[in-house]
Formats: C-alpha cells, structure tokens, sequence
C-alpha cells in the first residue's frame, strides 16, 4: 500500500502525490532506485522515452508489488509529437506492461523527427531542429486518440508547460489536460 497521499485527477483516477523521478538515472541505479522506493513504500514511479531507462525500470518494478497497485507515469518525447502512438508503444514494451496510468506530452516543442539525432536532432549551426510545422493541438488530438483506446492509458496530461503553450491545445482539446507536471 501506497505511503503517500493520493490526488484525484479530473477523470476520477487516483495519483500518489509523492513518487519515484527516474530521470538521469543508468541502468544499474535505476533498478536499485526502483526496488528500495516500492520496498520502502512509493507507489509512483516517473518515466520518460527520453531519459534511457525504462526497459531497466520494467525489468525490476514488478518484483515487489502487484501491477495494479504501482502507478506509473511516463512522458511522449518531443521527436515522437507526431507519432504518439508509436511511442506510447515502445514506452509500453520497455516497461513490460499493458498500460499507463498518466501519459503526458514531455515538452511543448515538436522536435524534427527525421533529423539527426533521435533525441536531439539539431540544426547545421547547432541550433535545436523544431518542427515549425507541427501543431501542439495536432499532437494532444494524438493524446486524446491513444486514450480513448480502452485499457493503452488512464489519463493524459503535460509537461513543462507554459500558459501560452497550453492556450494552444485548449481552444480544440475534448479532454482536458490532468496535469501539469
């Protein structure tokens, strides 16, 4: 059982309101960061495509405690804005699970997906390479479509950002944001 509160998100889901950030973390710290906080009681762990690891979180996150009981929440990298989908199942298959509770959008910045780095693509000067071309609304529509696709994600939400950069999926979104982490 979870040591930490829960929040109610808009959609009725319930959140542990502390949990596990796997962000910089390798491999091998990773799995060991994992089993001492679903020991010691966490029953949130915080992914991401982009921070490397999340085949190393699934591979120890069910050693200790029932899927159902471990909420977990992982985040659409900005190369994949146009291919959430995609993402959401690679996410899925590194984690060894069937579905997310809360999916978000990492960053409001649509990066080029052919560019080249899968991560960074950048520009001939250095500069990152945005896709000027796609829309933030197009990507949460994206959101909104692996959603209503029963049992893939419980909630969707953002991330980093602005009032300005959420003004720009809010005139069009059917579902509104859970959070914004």
């Amino acid at each position: 059982m979870s040591t930490s509160p829960l929040v109610e998100l808009n959609n009725g889901t319930k959140m542990p309101a502390i949990g596990l950030g796997t962000w910089q973390s390798d491999p091998e710290d990773v799995s060991n960061a994992v089993s001492c906080a679903l020991k010691s009681g966490y029953r949130h762990i915080d992914c991401a495509w982009a921070y490397g690891n999340e085949r190393y979180v699934g591979q120890e996150i069910y050693f200790h405690v029932p899927r159902s009981e471990i909420f977990i929440t992982s985040k659409v990298w900005c190369t994949y804005h146009s291919r959430v989908e995609e993402a959401l199942d690679q996410t899925l298959s590194d984690l060894g699970t069937d579905y997310l509770d809360l999916y978000l959008v990492h960053w409001p910045v649509p990066l080029n997906p052919e560019g080249n780095h899968p991560v960074f693509p950048t520009l001939p000067d250095g500069v990152r390479d945005i896709d000027h071309s796609w829309k933030l609304s197009d990507t949460w529509k994206q959101m909104e479509d692996v959603l209503k696709k029963v049992g893939k994600v419980k909630a969707i939400g953002v991330s980093n950002f602005s009032e300005a950069k959420l003004a720009e999926i809010l005139p069009t979104a059917e579902v509104v944001p859970a959070v914004n982490q």
